[in-house]
């Protein structure tokens, strides 16, 4: 896995996991360089749970066990400032902060990217494929992404029913 890559799977996964696991990856994503640090042991007494399970969530995940996740983990290049907004100071020159946003989009592509397999995109969609209905969101910048996305299905398609919706920002 490369750089962030397995914060960012975590993230991911996270709707999806059980309570214990959830468990688990708060603590990864709350402090990952105490966690990368730590023994299977010492992680499981932290979180009032065995070993195994501490185990099973590396093996979930995609690692061969837990010293595999700890070693990937150590070599990360933390950086917690994820957002691009959380960036921007306001000293920054306009340059500056269209720098930043550019940079955030690229690292954002390439971060999903690399979770990105040919299996989950053909799953992906297949479900959205057999789905009779989906809807785009969007809110600020987004809406226009959003609104550019709906495109209603002509009579000679099978496509499912797209709806598109948005919000706006009112000072």
């Amino acid at each position: 896995m490369s750089d962030r890559v397995v914060l960012l799977k975590i993230k991911s996964l996270l709707p999806s996991l059980s309570a214990k696991e959830q468990q688990i990856a708060e603590l990864i994503l709350s402090d990952p360089k105490t966690v990368s640090r730590m023994t299977i042991s010492e992680m499981a007494t932290e979180l009032g749970v065995a070993d195994s399970t501490i185990f099973k969530f590396t093996k979930k995940i995609g690692f061969e066990g837990y010293r595999d996740f700890r070693n990937e983990l150590l070599s990360e290049s933390y950086d917690p400032r994820i957002s691009v907004h959380e960036n921007i100071e306001s000293a920054d020159t306009p340059y500056e902060v269209a720098q930043k946003v550019f940079e955030s989009s690229v690292k954002s592509l390439n971060d999903t990217m690399a979770l990105l397999t040919p299996e989950g995109l053909d799953t992906a969609i297949d479900i959205m494929m057999s789905s009779s209905s989906f809807s785009f969101y969007g809110c600020g910048g987004s809406n226009v992404r959003t609104r550019s996305s709906f495109a209603p299905p002509s009579a000679a398609t099978t496509r499912p029913t797209i709806t598109c919706s948005s919000c706006r920002y009112r000072s």
